[in-house]
Order: structure tokens, then sequence, then C-alpha cells
């Protein structure tokens, strides 16, 4: 015993070393498997096995990427009838299935793949369903079929020889002739049998190195020696097991193997201790949800606890015991009807092999006849694709010369535009041509006559001196009209011909007001109309100088024009919003609400001055496209009677520097 201890101090400290190994080399085996996997994007089993494998690496680590690569590995051996990987993949995705304790679901997919299996009559499949199925009917309590469907793997894995399932079907029939040996009485328990089997369990684990089989062989074979009453055997094998559990991180085997250890040390009278280490396996059966391992627990603590003459805590596990009682009594009953189900599924699992096999004869006659078929489609396909390159090439030659069509058709479109184009252009000029030509036959015709007369009269000596000084006056009041007339028919036209294209700088907005009222003074004085203005020193506007003289001197004579005798003319300007904003307001006879619209028209709107003034209608016209060239606008506020204010606005800086700000 001595020696058998030493040995397996050893081994424990081998083994947790080669744990870490494991875990390290276990990482880069993914890693490896999925540098595999991305190098080998073809569609074929290759891929599938590769799939599988990943699948099988995350079992244990990541269940969510396990699930996705085994969904990808059924999905390809299905499109390529590649059984085998779909066989198991079926098994990996009931095995996770299995782990979520959905039971129904994984019992339905294993029976699937274990028909496939079958029908293939692929062994090493069919033993290792065969063993996961006793696994779920295990976890179900349905120990009949559980231990038939461990007996036909154990027998397929012998032919097999693959010894690390032999290890876990011994260690499984162990336990389920265990469980049955314990629903007999004492005096007909015979454990021989069952000890011989963990023992083989033991034999095969320590060969195989396998520390969870061997933890496992331990254990049972130390619940048989405490059953026969070898406490020491059972103490030495209980403690061993425990700590190999928990190097191997085995959570739910070391509360139960707790359990046993409580349950040892009361046989012995050690009632503290038991007491303790009772209470540590009923908080680790709680972290667990075990709810057959709980009520286990409760039982033996509510025997403690009345030994130690605690009878309300006694009382209270009591309780706790009869709870968990029923509460499995009806879950028995559901696991009842789940064997029956699990049956019946047997069945109908043996009827499916008959109908696949049939449904494969069926399908390999089909085969042939479809084989006849593919040949004959083959050759009307080669038909048709000599007819389709035919035809492919006439249509790209008729498609070469619509292409060339298409472009003569183009140019002679772009053609047809630059005429319109020009066209358009040509009928501006003719219309800006009759404009100017009825303008100067209209407004320049009648001064020019009316000149020629009074110099003929003047020349025949006819009138007096007085009379001489009103003719000249009125020459002068002529000429000057004229001139201001020629001038901004000439601005006009000019902009009308060439466009408007403003050369813009900082201008002092005061020095053009006053330039403004200078050159405009003996026509206001002429008519004693006072001039008055308002404009910050500093006050700049982004305009182009001649033009803002242009835009000034027709508003201004405009309002002279429309001025009684005696009245009044402001000019005011400020700087509102990026924008120098200047206006010019007379107190004249103002605009007639039926000829506003027309005032900023091009229909040749004049009308005579309050002193019979004539203009050309083209001023305020000109004043409108030379301030919108700027980017500024131009509008009036006008009433009856009481006089006009017209408004405009230029930038006050140019535009990047407005932006800036």
């Amino acid at each position: 015993m001595k020696v058998l201890r030493v040995v397996f101090t050893v081994f424990l400290f081998i083994s947790s070393i080669l744990l870490g190994t494991f875990s390290l080399r276990g990482q880069v085996k993914v890693d490896s498997l999925l540098r595999l996997l991305s190098a080998h994007p073809q569609q074929d089993s290759l891929r599938v096995n590769l799939q599988l494998q990943v699948a099988h690496a995350y079992l244990t680590t990541d269940p969510g990427l396990a699930e996705y690569f085994a969904a990808n590995a059924a999905d390809l051996s299905q499109s390529i009838s590649y059984l085998p990987g779909l066989i198991e993949a079926y098994a990996i995705r009931a095995s996770l299935l299995m782990k979520r304790q959905q039971y129904e679901q994984a019992l339905a997919i294993y029976l699937q793949a274990l028909a496939l299996a079958e029908n293939t009559h692929d062994d090493a499949h069919i033993a290792h369903i065969q063993q996961q199925l006793g696994d779920l009917y295990l976890q179900l309590d349905i120990d009949s079929l559980a231990f038939a469907a461990y007996q036909r793997a154990y027998t397929l894995q012998q032919q097999l020889h693959d010894t690390s399932s032999l290890i876990h079907l011994l260690g499984a029939l162990g336990n389920i002739r265990m469980r049955q040996l314990a629903q007999k009485p004492p005096s007909q328990r015979d454990f021989s049998q069952v000890f011989e089997l963990f023992n083989q369990e033991f034999t095969l684990a320590s060969v195989k190195t396998d520390s969870l089989g061997i933890a496992d062989a331990l254990d049972n074979m130390g619940y048989i020696y405490f059953m026969q009453g070898q406490y020491d055997k059972a103490t030495w094998n209980f403690s061993t097991a425990l700590d190999m559990f928990q190097r191997l991180r085995q959570p739910h085997r070391i509360a139960r193997l707790s359990c046993e250890i409580g349950e040892l040390l009361l046989a012995q009278g050690k009632y503290d201790e038991a007491e303790n280490q009772l209470q540590n396996a009923y908080q680790m059966a709680s972290e667990q949800h075990d709810a057959f391992l709980l009520m286990r627990d409760c039982l033996k603590l509510a025997l403690v606890k009345a030994i130690k003459n605690k009878p309300d805590e006694a009382l209270q596990y009591q309780r706790q015991y009869e709870q968990l009682r029923d509460s499995l009594y009806s879950l028995q009953q559901s696991k009842t009807i789940a064997e029956l189900l699990g049956q019946y599924r047997s069945q109908k699992n043996e009827n499916l092999i008959l109908n696949l096999r049939e449904q494969q004869q069926a399908q390999q006659h089909i085969i042939r006849r479809q084989l006849y078929w593919v040949i004959t489609i083959g050759c009307i396909v080669l038909l048709l694709t000599i007819i389709a390159i035919l035809l492919w090439r006439d249509n790209q030659l008729r498609k070469k010369h619509f292409d060339e069509l298409q472009q003569k058709n183009q140019s002679i479109e772009m053609t047809r535009n630059e005429l319109e184009q020009k066209n358009k252009e040509l009928e501006k000029l003719n219309k800006i041509k009759d404009r100017i030509l009825s303008v100067i036959s209209h407004d320049i015709r009648n001064p020019l006559a009316s000149m020629e007369m009074m110099l003929e009269l003047m020349k025949t000596g006819s009138l007096s001196l007085e009379e001489i000084a009103n003719v000249t006056s009125s020459l002068s009041e002529s000429l000057t009209e004229t001139n201001n007339f020629l001038t901004n028919i000439l601005e006009w036209s000019k902009s009308q011909m060439n466009g408007i294209q403003p050369k813009p700088a900082l201008i002092n907005v005061k020095d053009a007001v006053l330039e403004n009222i200078r050159f405009c003074r003996w026509q206001a004085e002429k008519k004693k109309i006072q001039i008055r203005y308002d404009v910050p020193d500093r006050l700049q506007a982004y305009a182009d100088r001649e033009m803002l003289r242009i835009i000034l001197r027709n508003i201004t004579t405009n309002a002279i024009k429309f001025t009684h005798e005696n009245g009044h003319i402001f000019i005011g300007a400020e700087k509102l919003n990026g924008m120098v904003k200047i206006w010019i307001k007379d107190d004249g006879v103002g605009i007639k609400p039926a000829d506003r619209p027309k005032v900023f028209g091009m229909e040749n709107f004049s009308s005579k001055g309050t002193a019979n003034e004539i203009g050309t209608g083209l001023g305020l016209v000109l004043c409108k496209e030379m301030v919108e060239s700027h980017g500024g606008s131009i509008w009036f506020e006008s009433e009856e009677n009481k006089g006009t204010t017209f408004y405009f606005t230029l930038p006050a800086q140019p535009r990047q520097a407005t932006s800036e700000n």
C-alpha cells in the first residue's frame, strides 16, 4: 500500500505538469488547424474533416464556435454527399445540445446519425454514437437503455481497440451495476464483478495515462471498499481520487466524492468531521444544481444533526429532503415517458434503416437512368453552345456597327446643339440690336430735333437776348440729358454684348457718395433740391469702382427727376451681415402701384419727371444687372405722392475673407 501511494504521488506530480503542457499544445493545435482550414478553400471532404477537427477542439473551450464549425461541416457534407462527415457533424451538434440539457433534441439527432452510420456499416461511428446515447440515457436515469447502449459500444470498441473509449465504457457499465446493486438487500449484494470492471478501468487508464479514468476507478473502488466496511482502503482511495479531481477541475465529481467522504466519516463515528464535510458537499451540490446529490446531502446532514442533538437544523434538512424527493418523483415520471419515447425511436430507427436501404437501391436504378439522360443532354448542350457562340459573334458585329452609328449620331447631335446655341446667341444679339435702335430712334431723335429747331431760331436772329438765354439753358439741359442717355445706353449695350464682368476692389463708400453728390449737384440746384448724406467714414465695399459710380449716378439722377422743387434727397449706408447696404431716399411723387413691376423690367418703361425731364428707361435695369453681378440685390419702397427709397447691397469684403470671418 505504501509503495502504491508513492507511485501515485509521482504520477500526480507528472500529470500536473502534463496538463499545463497539453493546454498550451491544445491552443497551438487549434491555431494550426485554423491556418490549414484558411489555406484550403476547396469544398471537399478534406475541408469537412478540418472543420470537424476545429469543432472538436472548441467543444470544451467555446461551444458557440464548435457549433458553428459543425454546422458548416454538415452543410458541406450534404452538398458533396460525404456521409462520414455528416455523421460526425450530427454527433457533435447532439453532444452540444446534451450539454445544454436539451435532451429531446439531442436524442433525435443522435438517432438520425446512428441510422446513417448503420446504413453505411460505419462501426467506428456506430460505437461512438452508442456511447454518447448511453451518456444521454444515463443523464435521464434510464438505466436499461443506457446499459444496452454502453454494452453495444463496448463490444464494437473492443474490435476497434479504442482504449480511451473502453476506459469510459468500463466506468459507465460499472456505475450502472453499482446502482442496480444498491437497490438489492445488503445480503444479496455481490461486488466482485463490479469491482473487476473498475479494476479493468484502472489498469487501462494507467497504461493510457488517463488521469480522469484513474480518478474515476479509484472513486468507485473506494465506494465498494466503504460498502464492504474496509474504511482505511476507502479513505485512501477517496482522498487520492479527490486530489486528482481537484487537479483536473471536475466540480461535479468533487461534489459527489465529498458527499461519499462525509458518509464514510459518519459511518466511522467522526461526527464533527462528517458534519463539516457534508456541509461542504451540500454547498457544492447547490452550486452544481444537482438535485439528486443535494437530496442525498440533506438526508445525511439531517442524520448527523440529529446525532449531534441539533433538532431544529435536522428538521430543516429533513423538510428540504422531502421537497426534493417530491419534485424528483414527478421528474422520474417524465423520465419514464422519455424511456418509452427512446424505445419507440429505437424501433423507428430500425425501420428508418430499412427504408434507407430500399431508397439506396432505388436511387442506384435512378442514377443509371439519369446517366443516359446526362449524355443525351450533354450532346444537346454542346450543340446549343456552338449555336450560342455563332449568335454571340453575330451579335458582337451588330453591336460594333451599332456603336459606330451611335457615335456618329452623337457627333451630329453635338453639332446640332452647337448650332442651336449659336442661333440663340444671334437671336439675343438681334433683340439687343432692335432694342438699341428702338430706344435711339425714340429717345434721341426727339431731343436732337428740338435742338436743331432752337439753333435755327438763333441763326435767324429773331430771338431776343432773354429768349436766347432761355434757349441756351434749354439746349444745355437737352445736351445733358442726351449725354446721360448715351452713357446708359452704351453701358447697357456693353453689358448685354459681353456680359457684366466687374473688377472689384475695396472702395471707401463715403468717398464714392461725395463724388456722386458733386456730379449731380448742378441738376439738384437747378430744382432747388437739397441732397444730404450719412455714411460712416471707414465703411468699405468690395466692388467695381466705375460700376458703383454708375449705380449711384443713375439712382440719384432718377430721384432728382421725380422730386419737386425745394425737395429733399437723403443718401445713407451701413454694414449689415457681411454686406454694405446703401439707400437713396427722396420725397418726390413716388411710383404708382401699377408701374412698380415695370421698374426693373425690360419693357423700356420711362416717364417724365416733375420738370418734364425725359429718360431712357434703361438706368435702373443697368443698376440691377450691375448689383447682381457683384452678388448683391436691389429693391425699392415707394408711396405715391410721398416719395421712394431705393436700396441695394454690395459685398463688404472678398468672399474668402467673408467666409473666414
